[in-house]
Parts: structure tokens; C-alpha cells; sequence
């Protein structure tokens, strides 16, 4: 990465995989993001504000973004900020931002601006803290010594499941295998007690493996189409054939251990920041800037299953292991049965775009 001087005075940065807008008819729609704006978008960002703030001002981003300064990034941020409180319209917050605001877009997975946006959310399972008839199968926190378990690497997902490697270190038990799959998919969980009590668990880390699709495992099984995969099907898929969807899920070495959180500040994202349902994405941290704020332009169903266009201002908030790349992107929907539906016809083609504040 360089630095590149343009227009006169102004210096903005080349960042891989980023391309910076210098045509105005190519800008993004900052008008209707502005309209569209989530009620919960100023949150979202100052939930952004918190990660800078607890993060030291030594703070480094790794490459692409070795010349983007812990305080240019937080600066940029705030600048946004006051912008979206003073700007009285949608024109003014589009002019404000397009004269303070150097705009880059994701080259995609083409070379040209094309991202695949998918959806997640925070489901509920019932669940119980023993094992029971109905309850048999458990979500584990990491053992202190996991690490050390042998020379070479950490247990695969079958080494985990074929032992007792992580007998004591439940959390919850759930009522069939496949939840505590999507479970570790999703990176958390709200967990509906038998007792009436709730429990909410989110993601602390992984055994170290690499991620595998359970989707794609399903769909190269000749079990679906690739444009009919989702967690919907994968649960139909599971309904009809148990044993081999469980046998797949084998075949993805990555495990997902996690901890107790508290209501006020679940679920949590990579940063460790709460996120926002329509404010939040899980993007791949080694080509996007974390808690940055961005566009997204895409499309989503709306109530009548038709697509309609969806552009919003969003915050790097998360992270995941199947969203790899400058041309994926996960938006976060929410909590329960709902944003899942929503979450899970999610699939859709766009562009995303980024906002560096101008240095002069």
C-alpha cells in the first residue's frame, strides 16, 4: 500500500482491493442510505467508538492497511458521525460526506464491484445446563490446556466428537446435533432454559482449523442445488437424512468453543463490541478495515418475497469463516425465528463501499 496524492492538496490512500472513487457519477447512494438509515445505525457506531477507545493508540492495522493510523480510522468515524446528526436532509449529509470524505469501493469478486451478500443471525434454541433424554448434545467453553493436547495441532471436529477430550467444560445441552452446528455457524446463541431462565452464549474462539461449508459439502453430495442452499434446507436436508448430513459435518474440522455473556451486551462480534441488527456486517478483516463505516448496495426480499433494493450504512463489526475475500460480505439481522427467515433468504449480488475521512 501507498501513498497517492490527488486533487491538489488532498492525499488519500491506495488500499488493496479497495479502488477509490474520483468519478461523482460513480459515488454510491448516500442519499437513500441516509433515508434508509437503521434506527439503530448511531449505536452501531459508537459501538465502533468503543473498540477505538479500548484498543491502544499504538494500535497497528496489519497489511493492506499498515499506512491507516489507529487515529485516522477513529477520526473518520467521528467526522460521520456529527455529520449524520447535522445534516437536516438527505442532500446535505450527501454533499457533507462527498467533501470530507475520500470513498472507496470493494473491487469484488470480479475485479469489478461484484459482492455476494449473505445474511446471519442470533438464534434461539431451547436448551437445558444438564444433560437429559432430550438434552444430549452440548456446546463446550475452550479447556485451558486444549492447545497443548498434541505437538502437532489442535483436534479436528472429529477427534473432538469421536473423545471425551472436552468432558467438564459444557455450557448448555441442546436437543440434536445439527443446532449446535449452526450454533458454532452463527458464532452465538440465545438459549431458552428449561427453567424459564435465559442464557446467552457468544463465540470465543476456534480449534485453529480451516472452515468448511456444510452447504457446499451438502450440495457436491448431490443433496441440493446450489441456488437452493440455505439453513433452511440444510435443516430440510437433515429431516429426510440424519446420518449423512451429521457425516458431512465431520468433514468440516473447524470446532467453535464459547463463554456466557451478559443480555446487555449480546451478541458480540469479533471486535467485541455488541452488534446492531441492520447496522452490523461480518467481513474478512485482512481486506477490510475493522469497525469502519460502509455502504452497502444490494437487494433483500421484501414482505411479499419480492426483491427490493436495500442500501444501508453499516459498520465492520464481525468476522466469519466462510466470509473470505473482498467479494462477501454478512449482514447481521437479529435475534430469533424472524431475522433467521430474513437471514437465511438472504443472497444477493452488490456493491460495497467505504469512507476514509481527507487529510489536507
Amino acid at each position: 500500500m501507498i501513498l497517492a496524492g490527488i486533487c491538489g492538496c488532498q492525499e488519500s490512500l491506495h488500499i488493496q482491493n479497495l479502488t477509490l472513487i474520483t468519478d461523482a457519477s460513480q459515488r454510491p447512494y448516500l442519499e437513500e442510505a441516509f433515508r434508509n438509515k437503521s434506527q439503530g445505525l448511531l449505536r452501531s457506531i459508537d459501538q465502533s467508538l468503543v473498540w477505538f477507545e479500548t484498543s491502544t493508540n499504538t494500535f497497528k492495522y496489519n497489511p493492506p492497511f499498515a499506512l491507516l493510523t489507529h487515529q485516522q480510522a477513529r477520526q473518520s468515524l467521528v467526522t460521520f458521525r456529527n455529520t449524520l446528526l447535522q445534516s437536516t436532509d438527505a442532500k446535505e449529509f450527501a454533499t457533507s460526506i462527498m467533501l470530507q470524505f475520500n470513498i472507496y469501493q470493494s473491487v469484488g469478486n470480479d475485479g469489478r464491484g461484484t459482492v455476494l451478500f449473505t445474511g446471519y443471525f442470533a438464534p434461539q434454541y431451547l436448551a437445558s445446563s444438564t444433560q437429559s433424554e432430550q438434552f444430549n448434545y452440548p456446546l463446550y467453553s475452550l479447556p485451558e490446556n486444549f492447545y497443548e493436547y498434541r505437538d502437532s495441532q489442535s483436534p479436528t471436529r472429529y477427534e473432538i466428537e469421536s473423545s471425551k477430550l472436552l468432558d467438564g467444560y459444557e455450557i448448555a445441552w441442546l436437543e440434536d446435533p445439527l443446532s449446535v452446528y449452526l450454533i458454532q455457524v452463527n458464532g452465538s446463541a440465545k438459549l431458552l432454559l428449561e427453567d424459564g431462565s435465559n442464557l446467552f452464549i457468544s463465540y470465543t474462539t476456534t480449534n485453529k482449523h480451516q472452515y468448511t461449508s456444510l452447504g457446499k459439502l451438502l450440495i457436491s453430495a448431490g443433496l441440493s442445488k446450489p441456488d437452493e442452499m440455505s439453513m433452511q434446507k440444510i435443516r430440510e436436508i437433515y429431516g429426510r437424512s440424519p446420518k449423512l448430513v451429521l457425516e458431512k459435518m465431520l468433514e468440516n474440522d473447524r470446532y467453535v468453543f464459547f463463554k456466557e455473556s451478559r443480555d446487555s451486551d449480546w451478541p458480540k462480534g469479533s471486535i467485541g463490541v455488541a452488534l446492531t441488527p441492520h447496522a452490523s456486517l461480518a467481513m474478512d478483516n485482512s481486506v477490510f478495515p475493522q469497525a469502519g463505516i460502509f455502504l452497502v448496495d444490494t437487494s433483500i426480499e421484501n414482505a411479499r418475497g419480492e426483491p427490493s433494493r436495500y442500501v444501508r450504512l453499516m459498520l465492520n463489526q464481525d468476522t466469519g469463516g466462510a466470509i473470505k475475500g473482498p467479494g462477501r460480505a454478512d449482514i447481521y439481522m437479529g435475534v430469533g425465528k424472524q431475522a433467521g427467515d430474513i437471514a437465511g433468504n438472504l443472497k444477493s449480488n452488490g456493491q460495497l463501499f467505504y469512507f476514509l475521512l481527507k487529510r489536507y
